[in-house]
């Protein structure tokens, strides 16, 4: 049992100090601080506070925003070489869904659509129970645009 308890509070405090999380701005810092030392230091302001600027290199922006979520490159005949770091967030809105007691579980919507031959049109007619749920939807939060190992363009996203 003595054995056990240490055990335990090792993961509580583990899972307590937010083990799994996204490294912060100062974690990327400590990770690599020679490197971020030799930035100017109104450079290194504008990262610690998070911060992106025309200008910075990939790795600054690393330190500044993290690891993007996607990237993209593109490339066209007379211009040069474009990369774009996509970072995402999420927003949350409620949905209307049907649950449906007919063995099915929950289903988006599910309808049918039915002829009123009263008024010579078609309704709409959901099967189920309505419940509201909150759905995360997934955006593109930040945008950065690098042209020749550069940031050339920054665009934000805020909901």
């Amino acid at each position: 049992m003595n054995i056990r308890l240490p055990s335990l509070a090792l993961l509580l405090s583990a899972l307590a100090s937010g083990c799994g999380s996204p490294p912060t701005v100062e974690d990327r810092i400590a990770a690599d601080p020679d490197r971020f030392q030799a930035y100017p230091l109104d450079t290194q302001e504008k990262i610690r506070q998070g911060q992106i600027e025309i200008g910075f290199t990939p790795e600054m922006v690393r330190f500044a925003a993290g690891e993007p979520d996607g990237v993209s490159t593109f490339a066209r005949r007379e211009e040069p070489k474009r990369t774009i770091w996509i970072y995402r967030g999420y927003a949350y809105h409620r949905q209307r869904v049907h649950y449906g007691d007919h063995g099915y579980g929950f289903h988006h919507f599910h309808s049918s659509l039915r002829h009123n031959s009263h008024h010579g049109c078609y309704s709409h007619h959901a099967f189920g129970y309505p419940v509201w749920v909150d759905v995360r939807v997934p955006h593109d939060r930040l945008r950065v645009d690098f042209e020749a190992g550069r940031v050339a363009a920054i665009a934000r996203h805020d909901r």
